[in-house]
């Protein structure tokens, strides 16, 4: 009886260290409406609660796992110099939250700004209630993982997600691939 109870301890556990990504499509791989748009990085594609601007597209170049990745472009692509993705899930007040993201970027990619970060919001998602960022300017041409941690404050409804560049030079790419948002326990 003991041993039984030790495992059904055990297998619990065990189902609860494996978590899913809150976020949807992480790896850029379900199409949208076309190919340089990707599902759930997109408004209404499906829904509200992702977008995509300025010379953010998603690509079929260098991915770090699968075939697709989003992508920042310089001044080169006859685009804007600055760009991002967000995407946001429905959130908890008190619960922590950890994001990471793996980015690559080419050696002659340059931007002012470059982010990842966390951002928490109300109900009505108008007013944000903090966020915690952590910079991409050390990313190069070697696949870098990056991870921002932040408690939700009293309030949250929405944690989104934010991928933000702007002043791009003219020359390469910042590539984003295989984003989660977990929770911590």
């Amino acid at each position: 009886m003991k041993k039984s109870l030790l495992m059904i301890c055990a297998s619990f556990f065990a189902a609860q260290l494996v978590q899913a990504n809150l976020l949807k499509n992480g790896s850029f791989e379900e199409m949208g409406s076309s190919d340089e748009i990707a599902s759930q990085w997109k408004m209404n594609e499906p829904d509200e609660h992702g977008d995509a601007w300025g010379s953010a597209v998603r690509k079929d170049w260098r991915a770090h796992e699968g075939s697709w990745q989003g992508v920042i472009q310089g001044t080169w692509s006859g685009m804007d110099d600055y760009g991002g993705f967000w995407q946001e899930v429905p959130g908890t007040a008190g619960t922590t939250y950890i994001l990471t993201a793996w980015f690559y970027a080419d050696g002659s990619w340059t931007a002012n700004q470059q982010e990842l970060k966390i951002e928490f919001f109300n109900e009505d998602r108008t007013t944000q209630l903090g966020s915690e960022v952590v910079s991409l300017s050390d990313v190069s041409e070697v696949w870098t993982q990056k991870t921002v941690e932040a408690l939700a404050p009293e309030g949250t409804a929405y944690v989104r997600v934010v991928i933000n560049v702007s002043g791009a030079g003219s020359d390469g790419a910042l590539q984003v691939d295989e984003v989660e948002l977990d929770t911590a326990w």
